[in-house]
């Protein structure tokens, strides 16, 4: 563990120096810089997410939620010190009672995703060529993929939302598989087998991804996916202080994909 911190903590540091270079920021990393002093610098410079933006008002009415979190976290393995952050990365944009949603969690663990995924990909399949490895990832983090994983930590039975389109789209979804199935089509990640052989024309094609493999159809909301990458987003940030730990805490998780 502390061997892929140190690694993480170079590589950002290398990176740091070289926009430097290029007066793209103003913090200088030098070669004497102490750790403490990058990730102050990561901390200062990261806003606060939304949520702890809201009114003393709205804080104490989202805290009063952050007690459902519990069986969420369970399946994370992972605790968060701050649980506001992870009520941030499951609340929809339809939930208007707390001003705040998952968008900003989700673009930010959507680039911390890419960027483990390309770290295993790299040191895990050395015989592979730029094109082969950009495939590999391609389907590592596609939103099949993504809503598998999501599912197995049902993340969707916790998010916040106030959408009939959106509560249907989920409902249609599910209501495709058996309770056998979907654990199948869960723990099935090799992206060549699906289980749904119909399609619903009515759902909203903005709600749905289809994907087509083996002349059979998989209908994935987007929303499982997106929920995946926003409470990646929220561990990250609960470490963005300790950069080396936020990506590892992240990486426990990922592993369960990367194979």
């Amino acid at each position: 563990s502390s061997g892929n911190n140190a690694e993480y903590g170079y590589g950002y540091r290398q990176g740091v120096k070289l926009i430097d270079r290029i007066n793209l920021t103003t913090f200088q990393a030098t070669n004497g810089s102490p750790p403490a002093q990058l990730g102050d610098h990561l901390y200062q410079a990261t806003p606060l997410p939304q949520i702890l933006k809201l009114t003393p008002h709205k804080i104490k009415l989202a805290r009063s939620r952050c007690g459902n979190l519990a069986a969420v976290e369970s399946k994370l393995n992972y605790k968060f010190k701050e649980p506001l952050y992870l009520l941030e990365a499951l609340t929809h944009a339809s939930f208007e009672e707390l001003d705040a949603c998952y968008q900003r969690l989700e673009f930010l663990g959507d680039a911390v995703l890419d960027v483990l995924v390309v770290f295993h990909a790299f040191n895990k399949k050395y015989e592979y060529d730029q094109g082969q490895l950009s495939n590999l990832m391609s389907a590592m983090v596609c939103n099949t993929t993504l809503s598998k994983v999501s599912t197995k930590l049902q993340l969707h039975k916790s998010v916040l939302y106030d959408s009939p389109v959106l509560y249907s789209t989920l409902a249609r979804f599910y209501s495709n598989f058996s309770e056998s199935e979907l654990e199948e089509w869960c723990n099935d990640l090799s992206l060549d087998r699906v289980f749904i052989d119909k399609v619903d024309d009515s759902i909203d094609d903005d709600e749905i991804s289809t994907i087509n493999l083996d002349n059979k159809i998989v209908e994935t909301p987007k929303i499982l996916g997106d929920l995946l990458e926003s409470v990646i987003g929220a561990i990250y940030f609960g470490q963005r202080r300790r950069f080396g730990y936020g990506m590892e805490s992240n990486m426990a998780m990922v592993r369960t994909f990367l194979r």
